[in-house]
């Protein structure tokens, strides 16, 4: 029997062992499965289903220098560029799903309008009493304009409290919204920003 006690007492140290591997192995798997979500996340992979990406090319004078300027929406980043030269273009980090161009601020000039979901509430500046900004996804409307050949943000949302599925601009110049279950707003621009100045449910 003393002689038999060794190969007990080692078949129960493989079998403690392959117990190990075997957890050790779905911990893997796990952080794998973990990582690989994380990165579909990040990608905006699981934005909801009910936006509509829209995609566009248009060929406009944004700075009414007489020049023209290409600005493209595709694969839901937009890039704006003068002949092969590349002017500016949206973080990637962003998802843009639809963009406007109009006079929105009534300045003679166009104004570049993006609808677009990022991560965080806020940009780099916040209130003061935000000690931390969020990491979920949100919807922000996004205001840019062109002046002497370089594109500068004029205004930028916080997140918006309600799901935005289409905007479009009215022929007053306005920013009009249609949420997800229908409902329409208008928005005009009030020298700071835009401002609800219409509600209209539908």
């Amino acid at each position: 029997m003393r002689q038999a006690e060794p190969s007990f007492r080692k078949a129960l140290l493989q079998k403690k062992n392959m117990r190990w591997a075997g957890f050790f192995g779905i911990l893997v798997a796990s952080a794998v499965v973990a990582l690989i979500f994380f990165q579909l996340w990040v990608q905006g992979r699981f934005l909801p289903s009910w936006i509509s990406w829209q995609e566009c090319e248009q060929t406009l004078d944004l700075d009414n220098n007489r020049t023209t300027e290409t600005l493209a929406l595709h694969q839901r980043q937009l890039k704006i560029s003068n002949n092969t030269t590349l002017l500016f273009q949206t973080d990637t980090s962003w998802f843009v799903s639809d963009v406007l161009v109009g006079d929105i601020n009534h300045d003679n000039s166009q104004e570049i309008i993006c609808l677009l979901w990022k991560r965080g509430s806020f940009g780099k500046s916040h209130p003061f009493w935000i000690k931390q900004d969020d990491i979920n996804f949100s919807q922000h409307i996004f205001i840019w304009t062109m002046q002497e050949g370089h594109i500068q943000a004029i205004w930028q949302s916080s997140a918006i409290d309600f799901e935005i599925a289409s905007i479009s601009l009215n022929d007053k110049q306005q920013v009009c919204c249609t949420t997800a279950d229908g409902r329409k707003s208008c928005w005009a621009w009030l020298s700071w920003g835009l401002v609800r100045i219409d509600t209209e449910d539908t």
